[in-house]
């Protein structure tokens, strides 16, 4: 028995020993494998570290470079300056014009009948009452002189009724009824009131008969003749025939819209001229518009101009230069205003010469020369010629003798 046991334990002793050197093998291998991972991290953040510190040093390396070059590219900047010129700033507007005649009137039939003359054409001027045309009108005519007859014959019937009533009245009294007495003067007062009745009408179609004669109302020139001889007209105010056009082209009435933002006041001057330019004249306002158009926002204003050589015509266009007298500003030259995206600005030198970037806002824009209006003070100078390199804050040298 004794010897089975040592036999078991003299194997489990051998095969401990047979396989011990490969268990320490594996340990000494997962240690070495554990040093190296740690030198690679070591290795990594010292990698990491000297690319970053690569790149600071870099960085502040450019931005002393960039900074002494635009010290240096300021301090060595000469400028030409100018100081500020106070200026009214009348704001020019111009706006669409309408030349309309003063009075224009379409004449038309007012009695049924013919043409049977047109006395002027297109283009012919007219004094106010002048014959224009003549109409033919037989029924009317037809109708007057049944008118006379009816009166004709009342003022017999009267006549009659007269001579009765004296008759009556010359009679001694009691001789003759208060019934015939009261029938003899109510049929005087009848016949009376049919010759009233009767001279009415005649008087009636004689005015109609007026209307035979198509005249002016008023001095101007023909614009248009819509008839000619012979043509039926007919009367009404729906179906009247158009017989001529008329207008009066001396004076004349401008019109314009104004925006609202712009201030309206009678007497307002503007100066009126046609599209090709060939015309001009300077008027006064004379009305305006009591409210502002819904749609638009402007207020109509009326200009009227004389046209005595009758050079503008009813109907053109033309365009009306309001001045607004309500701004004030600076003049500068336009070279000194630098438009950017936030909008027009100047650049104003302090007393240390020192760039100061102050936004403007442009009232009038002359060519060469620009009103500005902004924070700017009054004793300031700006640079002539404003430049994108020209940084806020840059000191810059002034060329000798360049203020103007």
């Amino acid at each position: 028995m004794s010897n089975e046991f040592e036999k078991i334990k003299s194997s489990e002793l051998e095969s401990d020993l047979r396989h011990e050197p490969f268990t320490h093998q594996k340990a000494r291998d997962g240690e070495v494998y554990k040093q190296r991972i740690a030198q690679l991290r070591w290795y990594g953040v010292g990698l990491i570290a000297a690319i970053v510190g690569v790149g600071i040093v870099k960085f502040v390396h450019h931005q002393r470079l960039v900074a002494d070059a635009l010290a240096e590219s300021s301090q060595s900047a000469k400028v030409d300056t100018i100081d500020l010129q106070p200026a009214n700033a009348n704001r020019h507007v111009v706006l669409p014009a309408r030349i309309e005649a003063l009075h224009a009137a379409r004449l038309q039939a007012r009695v049924n009948g013919y043409v049977e003359q047109v006395l002027v054409d297109i283009g012919d001027r007219v004094k106010k009452g002048q014959v224009l045309a003549i109409l033919s009108t037989p029924e009317l005519d037809a109708e007057l002189n049944a008118a006379k007859a009816q009166l004709q014959q009342a003022e017999t019937k009267r006549g009659l009724a007269q001579r009765l009533e004296d008759r009556v009245k010359q009679t001694l009294p009691g001789a003759v009824a208060d019934q015939e007495r009261d029938q003899r003067q109510s049929e005087l007062s009848a016949a009376a009131a049919e010759v009233g009745l009767a001279r009415a009408k005649v008087e009636q179609y004689q005015a109609f008969a007026q209307f035979k004669k198509v005249v002016t109302p008023f001095d101007g020139v023909v614009k248009a003749r819509l008839v000619d001889v012979g043509t039926l007209v007919t009367a009404g105010s729906a179906s009247a025939t158009d017989l001529l056009d008329v207008v009066q082209d001396d004076p004349l009435r401008i019109f314009a819209d104004v925006p609202e933002f712009i201030a309206v006041s009678q007497g307002m001057d503007a100066q009126i001229e046609s599209l090709d330019g060939s015309q001009s004249v300077s008027a006064k306002s004379i009305r305006a518009a009591g409210a502002l158009d819904d749609a638009t926002r402007t207020r109509t204003v009326e200009w009227d101009v004389a046209n005595p050589e009758h050079k503008w015509l009813p109907g053109m266009q033309g365009k009306v230069t309001i001045v607004d007298k309500q701004s004030h500003g600076y003049t500068v030259p336009n070279t000194a205003v630098l438009f950017r995206p936030q909008g027009p600005f100047v650049a104003q030198l302090s007393t240390q010469n020192t760039v100061h970037w102050v936004p403007v806002k442009v009232l009038e824009d002359n060519g060469k020369t620009m009103i500005v209006e902004g924070d700017l003070g009054e004793h300031g100078k700006l640079i002539k010629s404003a430049s994108v390199g020209l940084l806020e804050g840059a000191t810059v040298s002034v060329k000798v003798g360049s203020t103007s």
